[in-house]
């Protein structure tokens, strides 16, 4: 049985420029915005900013790729709520002999301030392996650790993900994508991060706080300890050159949920994107 239905529709627009000064670096960078309609009783959202990055390759035939990005999010109802939001990316990729197989680490911190909430801070560290089997067939494996603000005294926690992400070009405008993530969430209630670990770049797991059986009305935080399962999979259509659909069908399985909750949520999304 299916617990949610939703429908994502989404419109945006972006102006970017490409510049390689030399064979081995190239500068990127854009000004972007985009509407969402969010199904009810979501809100509709207005999201501008803009973002750099800078590509070299070094001699040991690595990728060295340095990245930021800003953005303000407005929620489309009269309080007019602010969220401003600054990310930090540095990548290295490196192949490994003549296999079609590279390692991976990456680095990401991103920083979140709301009107009338303290900032928030979320740095994460991600190790994998990128396999290509065949040429239109990729599969990436790791490790994904994000540490979230501990509370005061407490020492520092994270959250750690194993995720295995799939894809395929089935024929020329339709691709598949699969993605499965273990999430192990250790911590406090008061300080668990709104949203699991970002999924790698096909899959899109599904948002929930983590959960506890513990008491959440105590006047002291809260330790949880929880697990949660996720899966998704779905085709994607490229229906113009700059319009695309995709459908997706998820399952995630929370070993402790919150209270009042349920441990197994399905769900079937589809969403349309495109740029003007």
């Amino acid at each position: 049985m299916l617990s949610d239905d939703s429908e994502d529709l989404s419109r945006g627009q972006k102006v970017g420029f490409q510049l390689q000064p030399v064979e081995q670096l190239t500068l990127r960078g854009d000004l972007h915005d985009s509407m969402s309609d969010a199904p009810l009783p979501g809100n509709s959202t207005t999201t501008s900013g803009a973002a750099f990055s800078a590509e070299s390759h070094l001699p040991t035939n690595s990728v060295l790729t340095l990245g930021v990005n800003s953005d303000r999010t407005t929620i489309d109802v009269p309080s007019g709520l602010e969220t401003q939001t600054n990310a930090y990316d540095a990548q290295i990729k490196q192949p490994i002999g003549q296999l079609p197989l590279s390692a991976i680490l990456k680095g990401h911190y991103e920083g979140t301030s709301d009107d009338g909430a303290s900032a928030t801070s979320l740095p994460s560290l991600e190790q994998s392996l990128i396999w290509k089997p065949l040429q239109d067939t990729t599969l990436q494996m790791g490790l994904r650790q994000q540490q979230y603000q501990e509370y005061p005294g407490v020492d520092h926690q994270l959250n750690e993900a194993l995720f295995a992400d799939w894809s395929q070009n089935v024929v020329d405008d339709v691709s598949w994508h699969s993605y499965a993530e273990v999430l192990n969430s250790h911590g406090l209630l008061d300080q668990a991060p709104a949203a699991p670990i970002a999924s790698g770049s096909n899959g899109t797991a599904q948002a929930s706080t983590p959960g506890s059986n513990a008491n959440p009305t105590s006047s002291l935080p809260v330790s949880i300890d929880d697990q949660t399962l996720t899966f998704s999979t779905g085709p994607s259509f490229k229906l113009e050159k700059d319009i695309s659909a995709s459908v997706e069908y998820s399952d995630r399985w929370d070993r402790n949920p919150t209270p009042g909750g349920t441990g197994e949520e399905q769900r079937v999304s589809v969403s349309l994107k495109g740029t003007f």
